[in-house]
């Protein structure tokens, strides 16, 4: 976050509110974007600087918030495994960490965020599930979910 807010920093440094208008943000996007930041980096950024005007607003300090407008991302994962390429991968891992990359794979889940930092229960004779929710409580919901 450091980094993110000493970039837009740059921009905007010693700059009171009142000038930083919706034209000042839109400039500072187009000075990133020859920089090579990339659509995902700005919006970081340009989230870093909504959310100091809101928590200004909310203090009383600033009185109107310019319009910040966020980029089309385009950061979709690629290169999924086929079952057959999954499978020809898994016969030359080590037999202990099979089970973690099938759970990976199978749920989607991330390795060492997700599925590395569940206790796991066993439940109806062979299956396994996670015995924890994720940081809003709500369930996980994967194949053994029902």
């Amino acid at each position: 976050m450091a980094r993110r807010v000493s970039t837009a920093d740059t921009g905007v440094k010693r700059t009171r509110t009142a000038p930083i208008t919706s034209d000042r943000i839109a400039a500072y996007v187009a000075f990133r974007k020859t920089e090579g930041a990339a659509n995902a980096t700005i919006n970081r950024e340009l989230a870093a600087l909504r959310r100091m005007f809101r928590l200004g607003k909310r203090a009383g300090k600033i009185g109107e918030l310019p319009f910040i407008s966020l980029l089309q991302e385009d950061n979709v994962r690629r290169g999924f495994f086929e079952p057959e390429q999954f499978r020809a991968v898994l016969r030359h891992l080590p037999d202990d960490l099979k089970p973690v990359i099938e759970v990976a794979y199978v749920t989607g889940w991330r390795v060492p965020s997700e599925v590395l930092t569940r206790q796991w229960q066993r439940r109806f004779r062979r299956r396994m599930a996670p015995s924890r929710t994720r940081r809003d409580e709500e369930p996980r919901r994967d194949a053994t979910s029902r």
